[in-house]
């Protein structure tokens, strides 16, 4: 609890041995992680932290950086990021604090495992940024640029390179929490792309390391894909259309034919002939249109009778006053004659002086 080393790891992940004797003489008592965790400041929560994921306790977190120890020790940059907790004895009391150094290879395969899923998906061109809450940039992977799929840590980009201050849109959205997608132009590239960016929240109680991810793609190849979907949109109309025609020129031919029947019905009413009827058995509107001149067909046909059997018998009535001796004379509410019989034209004749 005095900052001194008294233990510490001589093989790294994978097993390869690294000198850290080293460590042995370096006291840590003014190292931000032991001042932390000496007054029990540990990080619980982050900057949009979703709910649920704000219940771990005891551990005191670092953001990706530079560490000079591990890179001495291992041979390598000490680009890592940092977890440190306090070491409990028997019976409850601090009796030491333990930190580890993560490095950020594993972070960057599981990028590389990303965009080889994008490539295979159309999208070779993609590039996926992870950033700080500053914005600054900690994994660039961009093989269109670098020339390979590997993660190339070129420090003149990574803990140097601030996008927020360069204004990309993305980023900017990205930082304060937000998630969606949006098209911008990258400065360097002189490209148009299409950009994904999310806010990570943390997961399973874990706060998270308040990153942001920016997932960019040339709107080229965007769009390719947008095109792909509209041609196979374009086939298929192309093939409802093949189907839709021989379709259409039978059921118009068929209905043109039912369309002539009723004309042909109409024209032999016009003519007299009030038999003419309409052979249509179809349920659709041109049999609901035969029905209907049907049924008109029928009512005109018992009207017209039905005044033929008046006209009928009206003219058996004027033979038959015709050829009364009576004299009959008919007038309207005028008082106007409008019918004589024989007999009684015979009648005014021969008073015709008077």
């Amino acid at each position: 609890t005095r900052g001194d080393v008294v233990a510490v790891n001589n093989q790294d992940a994978e097993g390869n041995p690294i000198d850290s004797q080293f460590i042995f003489e370096k006291n840590y008592s003014q190292s931000p992680w032991f001042k932390a965790l000496e007054k029990g400041e540990y990080t619980t929560k982050r900057p949009y932290t979703s709910s649920g994921n704000d219940t771990w306790t005891g551990t005191y977190i670092e953001d990706t950086h530079i560490d000079k120890d591990v890179a001495q020790a291992t041979g390598r940059d000490g680009y890592v990021m940092g977890f440190s907790a306090p070491v409990y004895g028997h019976n409850g009391e601090v009796v030491g604090y333990w930190t580890n150094r993560t490095n950020m290879r594993g972070i960057e395969q599981m990028f590389l495992m990303t965009y080889r899923s994008m490539k295979s998906l159309g999208y070779p061109g993609a590039e996926i940024t992870l950033l700080d809450p500053k914005g600054r940039v900690l994994v660039d992977f961009d093989p269109t640029t670098y020339g390979t799929e590997d993660v190339p840590r070129n420090f003149d980009v990574l803990l140097n390179t601030n996008l927020i201050e360069m204004g990309v849109p993305s980023v900017k959205e990205a930082v304060v929490g937000k998630e969606g997608y949006l098209t911008e132009m990258h400065a360097r590239k002189g490209i148009s792309q299409v950009a994904g960016y999310t806010h990570l929240k943390g997961s399973m109680g874990f706060p998270g390391m308040s990153w942001s991810m920016v997932v960019r793609v040339p709107e080229e190849e965007a769009l390719a894909d947008a095109n792909s979907v509209q041609t196979s949109v374009m086939q298929t109309g192309l093939i409802c259309l093949a189907l839709i025609v021989p379709i259409g020129w039978y059921v118009g031919r068929t209905g043109a034919q039912q369309v002539v029947r009723v004309q042909s019905a109409a024209e032999k009413m016009s003519s007299g002939d009030y038999d003419a009827r309409v052979d249509v058995k179809s349920k659709d509107e041109i049999g609901q249109l035969g029905d209907a001149f049907n049924q008109m067909a029928s009512e005109i046909q018992s009207s017209i009778t039905k005044q033929q059997q008046a006209a009928n018998e009206m003219m058996r009535i004027k033979t038959a006053l015709d050829n009364a001796s009576t004299n009959v004379l008919v007038c309207d509410r005028n008082y106007q004659i409008i019918y004589q019989n024989n007999a009684s034209a015979k009648t005014l004749k021969k008073h015709e002086s008077d």
